[in-house]
């Protein structure tokens, strides 16, 4: 790989990246055997796959001489962009739950569906804080790594064209996932990471976001018997809960405009 990775090279980067940390989840699925819990299993494997998924491109970035801190985006941001990029997560949570459910309409066969969502439901304290650890913490910090500090950073100075660098890294970060249900939801979620990422010109705020969001939507789906009564109408997330998160989302836009401008 050169100084200035091509956008063939970075996207065998991230496919190396993504595929070795899938046969390692699979292999601790082999290793712990058939009769091990399917749900801890799948905690196992998120929290070890997530954890694992930025090494290979930390390893391919050092052995060929490059900054760790130029090509993963690292750049210090400030508290302004801190808040907006909490906010913008905020917002954005239960306008994607809704989406997930309008989502759902387009499918017959939900069993799938309705699993996964059962699974974000951790049955004991300790199962849960490895999920969460997974989804909330590992997750955020090694998909923005990699997706939007090294691949959509290449792409924008390969290309020369930020629109289709953001686009075709969302696109590539939605499809990896492996899950057509959440297929949309992940590439809506993508783009707004990689604006973040752009505008700000560090991945930092990208981790933010995608930690907040991740670590709230895991809080709803395990508190969504008590929340139900007030937070659902006609099996949809309440009107009044979307117009309050497409403020708080816009307020994020406001305060992350303010300090670009800064």
């Amino acid at each position: 790989m050169t100084p200035n990775p091509t956008a063939a090279n970075a996207f065998r980067v991230v496919l190396v990246s993504v595929l070795l940390a899938i046969m390692l989840s699979l292999l601790v699925g082999v290793a712990l055997g058939p009769e091990a819990d399917p749900q801890l299993l799948f905690y196992i494997s998120i929290f070890i796959g997530q954890g694992f998924i930025v090494i290979p491109l930390i390893f391919i970035l050092q052995r060929q001489g490059l900054s760790l801190f130029h090509w993963l985006r690292l750049n210090p941001v400030n508290g302004q962009v801190v808040l907006a990029a909490i906010l913008m997560a905020a917002g954005a949570v239960m306008l994607s739950d809704e989406l997930d459910r309008l989502v759902m309409l387009l499918f017959q066969d939900t069993e799938a569906i309705e699993q996964l969502n059962e699974y974000l439901v951790a049955p004991s304290t300790s199962q849960g804080l490895i999920l969460f650890l997974g989804v909330g913490i590992f997750a955020p910090i090694g998909e923005e790594l990699l997706f939007r500090g090294f691949l959509q950073q290449a792409l924008e100075r390969h290309w020369k064209d930020v629109t289709r660098a953001v686009l075709i890294s969302a696109l590539t970060f939605a499809v990896v996932h492996l899950n057509p249900y959440w297929l949309i939801q992940a590439y809506i979620m993508g783009v707004l990471l990689g604006y973040l990422a752009w505008s700000t010109d560090s991945v930092i705020p990208a981790v933010i976001f995608h930690g907040v969001y991740n670590s709230l939507a895991l809080l709803l789906a395990n508190i969504y018997a008590e929340t139900e009564p007030f937070y659902l109408w006609n099996n949809h997330v309440s009107p009044v809960w979307l117009l309050l998160s497409s403020a708080v989302l816009v307020f994020g836009f406001i305060i992350l405009k303010q300090a670009n401008e800064v």
